[in-house]
Parts: structure tokens; C-alpha cells; sequence
């Protein structure tokens, strides 16, 4: 459980969350860099996956408006860059949207909004974001491996479309002008059973020990180890 939630302790009893397993790109692997993260004022909460190019930028922006920041993430910065746009416009939607309208990046986003709290934002671009109906509610996640269940129909968002996805299970798609969008959900086959035996008991323990053979096949013949020359 992140310190960055001071109001859930071990007794809460929760129906709508986020989470992220990210290591933070800007900034040290701290506690404080770690997701979720929350605007200064504590009124956004998201996670995010992506890389947000211009957050240097933005963050003197709102420095200038009063804004501090606990920690060095991209993240962070678009988490008060939303509140801020919400104190001028007053409205959750078009504040993300207002927010991401200044945005240099690519982000995948799952937002809650502390005044809806019975309410997720989700919105993408460059990074995928998958809805898909599970037991007992709506889940919306960046790859299709986090679903529960291995009988899989998603939803893919596309860029630029805002989901809202309420505690009851149900879910709206909007386009970026505020029209709603229709989308028929999509089987995926990628759990399949295979005959290979597998030292892992899951598929992402698998690939954290495949990273030193991906490393070494992403840079073969690109490193000279002798003369330490790379070629691009």
C-alpha cells in the first residue's frame, strides 16, 4: 500500500482503486516516486504508464502558480497540471482533457477524481489501455495479462477517448468533443495452453528472467566489447 494514500489504512473498505508495478523513469526508485500519485491539494489521484516529454515545462508552470511537489516524476507533475486545470474550469472532464491538450508524451491514465470518488477516468495516448467487464465490476489495465480471468473480451481504447467507469459495473466512452462512442468488446486468444514446462509460476516472473537474454539480443551486434565502439 503506497504512503501517498494517508486516508486508506487497513480497516477501509474500498470498491473503486488504482495501482501501477513501475519503477519510476524520472527521478530515484523511492517511496515517493512510486504510483499512485496525488496532486498537492489531494484532489487527483492516477497512475500512469508512459513518459510525459515536456513535465520540466509544465512543472515550472505550475510552480509559478503555488504548486509544490513531494517527489521527481513525470507522473506527479500531470496529477497537479489536472488539478490545476479542474480550480479553472470546474469540470473533472474537461480538466483532463484541458491538461492533456498541454502535454508533450505519451501516457496511458487511470484518474480518480476525490469529490466522484465511485468513479475511474481512464484515457490513452501512445500507451494502450484495455476495459474489459470482470466479476463483480469494470476493469480497465495497459496489458491484458492483469485481467482475472483467462476468457478474455477488452475494449481497446483509442487515443484521445475518455472512459469513465462507475463502481456498478457499468461504462461510458467519450470522444474528445464529448459524443459518446460505441465500441463492441473483442475476444483475445493470448492464453493459450502450450506443452513447454515452465520454471515460473506466472507469465511476468517469466519474463523478469528472460530481461538478461532480451538485453543481450537487443544489443548483439550493435556493441563492440573489445573496443567498447557502439554502432546505432
Amino acid at each position: 500500500m503506497s504512503n501517498l494514500l494517508p486516508h486508506i489504512n487497513e480497516t477501509s473498505v474500498a470498491f473503486v482503486g488504482i495501482g501501477h508495478t513501475r519503477w519510476a523513469t524520472h527521478g530515484g526508485v523511492t517511496r515517493e516516486n512510486t504510483h499512485p500519485h496525488h496532486s498537492m491539494h489531494e484532489k487527483i489521484y492516477l497512475v500512469h504508464n508512459g513518459i510525459i516529454e515536456n513535465y520540466k515545462a509544465l512543472a515550472e508552470k505550475l510552480g509559478k502558480a503555488g504548486y509544490t511537489f513531494y517527489g521527481q516524476t513525470d507522473s506527479e507533475v500531470l496529477a497537479n497540471l489536472i488539478e490545476y486545470c479542474l480550480e479553472s474550469v470546474g469540470d473533472i472532464k474537461k480538466a483532463i482533457l484541458m491538461a492533456l491538450s498541454q502535454v508533450t508524451g505519451t501516457y496511458g491514465l487511470a484518474i480518480l477524481y476525490t469529490e466522484h470518488p465511485d468513479s475511474i477516468y481512464a484515457i490513452r495516448r501512445g500507451s494502450p489501455l484495455l476495459l474489459s467487464s470482470v466479476e463483480d465490476g469494470i476493469m480497465i489495465a495497459s496489458d491484458p495479462h492483469a485481467f482475472p480471468s483467462k476468457d478474455l473480451s477488452v475494449i481497446p481504447l483509442g487515443d484521445g477517448e475518455l472512459a469513465i467507469l462507475q463502481r456498478d459495473g457499468d461504462y461510458t466512452i467519450e470522444s474528445t468533443t464529448g459524443e459518446t462512442i460505441i465500441k463492441e468488446a473483442q475476444k483475445l486468444d493470448i492464453f493459450q495452453e502450450n506443452n513447454t514446462d515452465s520454471r515460473f509460476a506466472h507469465a511476468m516472473l517469466s519474463e523478469i528472467f528472460e530481461q538478461p537474454e532480451v538485453i543481450e539480443n537487443t544489443v548483439r551486434g550493435r556493441i563492440n566489447f573489445e573496443t567498447e565502439q557502439v554502432t546505432l
